[in-house]
């Protein structure tokens, strides 16, 4: 903490707050360079909970069309503000994910390798619809933060 009657304006002292705020600056940055390009996609379950913080819940255990629950086997395209259908043969699909990674994300488990990449690419399709294809400024801000 600064001692002089300046105060810290004038001197290069940093008060406890702002050592430990340039500290966990410094280790956030650290890990965005470890992680390299990865970095700049949220994780599909912040964008799931963002999405629920806005109320914008996702049903993603049962069949929006049937009320069935959602089958791990089969595949699915997701229709915006319903939720699962089963593709049963279709062939067109805006998006496509199977139940084995619906009942995942449900479960907020994003573990298995199929099941991340399948529900970033649903968490995109729907953030990219909710957003009208404007980008999440944490995206820019990690971007920035990358740049120092």
């Amino acid at each position: 903490m600064c001692n002089t009657k300046a105060g810290c304006a004038s001197c290069l002292c940093l008060s406890p707050l702002k050592f430990t705020t340039n500290l966990l600056v410094s280790q956030v940055l650290q890990r965005l360079e470890a992680l390299g390009p990865a970095a700049f996609h949220p994780h599909p379950d912040f964008e799931k909970n963002l999405l629920k913080e806005l109320g914008y819940a996702l049903t993603l255990d049962r069949e929006a069309d049937t009320g069935k629950p959602v089958e791990p086997q089969k595949r699915y395209t997701y229709m915006i503000e319903r939720g699962p259908i089963a593709l049963n043969g279709r062939a067109e699909a805006l998006v496509e994910v199977t139940g084995r990674t619906l009942l995942d994300m449900a479960c907020d488990n994003f573990t298995d390798s199929t099941t991340l990449a399948q529900s970033k690419v649903l968490m995109r399709f729907l953030m990219n619809h909710y957003l009208d294809n404007q980008e999440l400024h944490t995206r820019q801000l990690l971007r920035e933060l990358q740049q120092i």
